[in-house]
């Protein structure tokens, strides 16, 4: 995997958390799961924004690869490996039928803020909320497929917390995530085979 590609992937993926509390807070779109009220708050509230058409259209290509002469088995070993690299922890690996799931989380804010907005609820301050930390699932699909080889799709899904305790589930769109996963797939100490034939 680049050392750029490889640099810039930790920001990818906090600038889409950031964004998606930030740019989104106020749309429409969201599917509310759990309210935790409107007028008089109770608990926390989650939401999930759903992809337009369009975004799902162009973000196909960078879900599906196919690998003709690579086996089930080898494939699901090679995303495994490819989560791990990318820091994926844990991860689940499952034969039958073949599927590997991994889970990354972080913060979005340092430490340091942190014990600063503590301090600051402590004393009773209406301090707004803001996005704190944020989890990432991945879940890689393998499928034989006789004309075109293995087929290895991937989704991503990312849920941001804020400090009020409300979240909101995206699908990153980010190109770099999806080739940083592919990059890793096709690494040699990852894989046998080697160029992928996208669908």
């Amino acid at each position: 995997m680049p050392k750029l590609l490889r640099s810039i992937l930790p920001l990818t993926l906090a600038l889409s958390g950031l964004l998606t509390l930030a740019g989104c807070a106020h749309d429409d779109e969201a599917r509310v799961t759990g309210s935790g009220g409107k007028h008089l708050r109770y608990s926390s509230t989650q939401k999930v924004v759903d992809l337009t058409p369009e975004q799902r259209a162009a973000l196909a290509p960078l879900q599906d690869h196919s690998y003709p002469g690579l086996s089930v088995a080898s494939a699901v070993a090679n995303a495994a490996t490819a989560l791990r690299q990318m820091k994926f922890d844990p991860v689940l690996e499952q034969p039958l039928p073949a599927l590997v799931e991994g889970q990354s989380n972080g913060a979005l804010v340092s430490h340091g803020r942190e014990i600063l907005r503590g301090v600051g609820k402590a004393k009773g301050l209406p301090l707004p909320a803001r996005p704190d930390h944020q989890s990432t699932r991945a879940l890689v699909a393998v499928r034989e497929n006789t004309a075109a080889g293995t087929l290895v799709h991937v989704e991503f899904e990312s849920t941001v917390w804020d400090s009020a305790g409300d979240s909101r589930t995206t699908t990153p769109t980010a190109p770099e995530l999806y080739q940083a996963f592919f990059e890793n797939f096709e690494q040699p100490e990852a894989s046998t085979a080697a160029t992928a034939t996208r669908d």
